[in-house]
């Protein structure tokens, strides 16, 4: 194989019911001259010999096996081993548009100056599909792009790693942080957009990210995460108020923002506790409970600090419920309800 001008790096984690469609997606690309490289992360269904099967059959793909370590080291493995000047990343249970890596590079030739050409996104749930586009097509400098940073966030494109493409020698000087979960994509993205000059943004789209409820998007709101772990979930918050200020974001924007989406923060780290899989008896998510409750009022916080919606309404009333007991029931409850709505949605 000649060298590749583009890297494609493709986790796998038992998804043997999908990883056909995205690997043709992958083969069949316009593009010839890449890399395509599959890290099975410990997969216990038959994805390791769908991967074989193709690495037999094309020499541009390369196989990885390593134990289940997640998502983020298994992109790690991937990066120890491109060779192509430019980089981008698939999840194994979804595909591209056979022009695809074409009209990403096509961007590169069109402003040679750019460190990452950001494309739209299709998102599929369901029968669903909505398109995620910027608003127009731009070469941005990183002032301009840090003024318009929150806008762009927006539209569900700048924290999600696989609808770029990446310089290699930039994006080998990151890491992803494998103990994040989830928030590992939007980390590695902000501290590589502080290492750029130029950023462009398409207005086209040949990624399909398709959601499904075994998804780690799926399960954010079930799944018990050791991220959301209270002295964790702060350190990760300072790591992204950082690289937004390497960004470039005014302090008074980022505390702002900070304030709007305290709420969901503090929904996040407190009902974490109780979810599903949580290694927490009765007794220590009470105790959990009320150490959060503490944190809260030893930082000053009110509940007039939650902005308006129903989580935050929602939030308030543990304020003013008080006792992490009355919480914890009343959030077991909330938590039952929800679940039997979801349940009562599907067989409608």
């Amino acid at each position: 194989m000649t060298n590749p001008i583009i890297s494609i790096i493709v986790p796998i984690y038992n998804t043997e019911a999908y990883l056909r469609k995205c690997l043709d997606s992958l083969v069949e690309q316009t593009v010839k001259e890449i890399e395509i490289i599959l890290v099975n992360d410990g997969s216990t269904d038959n994805s390791g010999k769908i991967c074989d099967e193709y690495a037999k059959k094309d020499r541009r793909i390369k196989v990885i096996y390593h134990e289940n370590k997640g998502v983020a080291e298994a992109r790690n493995s991937g990066m120890y081993l491109v060779e192509g000047k430019f980089l981008t990343f698939v999840d194994s249970d979804d595909y591209v548009s056979k022009e695809y890596i074409e009209r990403m590079l096509e961007y590169f030739k069109k402003y040679p100056e750019a460190d990452i050409v950001i494309f739209g996104q299709a998102r599929i749930v369901g029968k669903r599909t909505t398109i995620y586009l910027p608003e127009k097509e731009a070469l941005m400098n990183r002032s301009e792009f840090s003024k318009k940073f929150f806008d762009l966030r927006k539209s569900n494109l700048l924290d999600v790693t696989t609808n770029k493409l990446y310089r290699t020698s930039l994006a080998k000087t990151l890491k992803f942080i494998p103990d994040i979960q989830p928030g590992e994509d939007s980390l590695f993205n902000f501290q590589y957009y502080t290492l750029c000059q130029k950023i462009v943004l398409s207005k086209e789209y040949g990624y399909f990210a398709v959601r499904r409820n075994s998804s780690i998007m799926g399960q954010l709101y079930s799944r018990y995460y050791p991220s959301f772990e209270l002295e964790k979930s702060l350190e990760m918050r300072k790591s992204f108020k950082k690289a937004f200020a390497e960004i470039g974001i005014l302090p008074t924007i980022i505390e702002e923002r900070y304030i709007n989406s305290y709420a969901r923060w503090f929904y996040s780290v407190l009902s974490n506790v109780i979810k599903k899989e949580t290694p927490y008896t009765t007794i220590e998510q009470i105790k959990k409970i009320r150490k959060i409750m503490d944190y809260h009022k030893k930082e000053g916080i009110k509940k007039e600090n939650f902005k308006k919606g129903s989580l935050s309404r929602l939030l308030q009333l543990c304020y003013l419920l008080k006792h992490p007991l009355l919480i914890w029931i009343f959030l077991k409850t909330f938590f039952f309800y929800s679940h039997i709505k979801r349940r009562f949605k599907k067989i409608t």
